[in-house]
């Protein structure tokens, strides 16, 4: 079964310095597609999806996290990130970062430019509990993933042997891809055992021949073959989920 979302259903949080939409808000119960699709507050173990817009010299100051396993892909823009590990560095577009929270982990993350910064967070129910904390970065170009599923995390080596752009490794029953659409028909198997979400970064695309534009996302339960197109240009990303919450 597919579900597609119109991205005015996305829950919308207006900080002034920070526009977030929310698709699984962690600590709310405003997933508005849940009381019209019944479909329950969380999506596999998938806890949160926000797409974050930062303004120039603006940012979230030091704050904690625990036992989550969150993954964080810049669309564009830079953030200078800071944490409890001692960590410094500034992530750019396309850096994607993998955070394991475990048994307690701080962060802080900055927009110090003159242009706004628009960054995806996903969280997700980690395999472990009171994992050590961990924290990686790694740069892809976009190249990667034109017309094609690039997977950027996954709990399963993948592109390993891709010395320069392996696939990060972390601890949720998931893998996450990238995929920049465009004529050419990309084609999906999600096994009876998963669930998919797609969701659109940028541009338009179809899936399975409904549109859909820049914000909105599919949910996809048992076993389908999705198929994407794009008549100019879409760009996703596309999370496969193996492991219930």
């Amino acid at each position: 079964m597919i579900t597609i979302i119109d991205a005015q259903q996305r829950y919308y949080v207006n900080h002034g310095w920070s526009q977030v939409y929310c698709l699984f808000p962690a600590n709310s119960t405003h997933d508005l597609a849940r009381t019209s699709q019944d479909l329950s507050n969380y999506f596999g173990n998938i806890l949160l999806i926000n797409d974050y817009t930062i303004a120039p010299n603006c940012g979230y100051d030091m704050h904690p996290h625990q036992n989550l396993e969150q993954i964080f892909i810049v669309i564009k823009g830079e953030l200078t990130h800071k944490d409890s590990l001692n960590n410094h560095l500034v992530l750019t577009d396309n850096s994607v970062q993998r955070i394991t929270a475990g048994s307690g982990y701080a962060r802080s993350n900055h927009n110090y430019t003159d242009t706004p910064a628009r960054y995806l967070g996903i969280w997700f129910m980690p395999k472990k509990q009171n994992a050590e904390p961990q924290h990686e970065v790694r740069n892809y170009p976009p190249k990667l993933w034109s017309e094609t599923f690039y997977p950027v995390a996954s709990d399963t080596p993948k592109n390993q042997s891709m010395e320069d752009f392996p696939t990060i490794i972390f601890n949720a029953g998931a893998s996450v891809y990238r995929v920049k659409v465009k004529e050419k028909a990309l084609n999906f198997t999600i096994e009876a055992h998963q669930k998919a979400l797609l969701y659109v970064t940028d541009g338009s695309i179809t899936c399975q021949g409904q549109s859909m534009p820049m914000g909105s996302h599919a949910r996809i339960l048992g076993k389908e073959k999705i198929q994407l197109q794009s008549t100019d240009y879409g760009e996703c990303v596309f999370i496969v989920i193996s492991e219930e919450r």
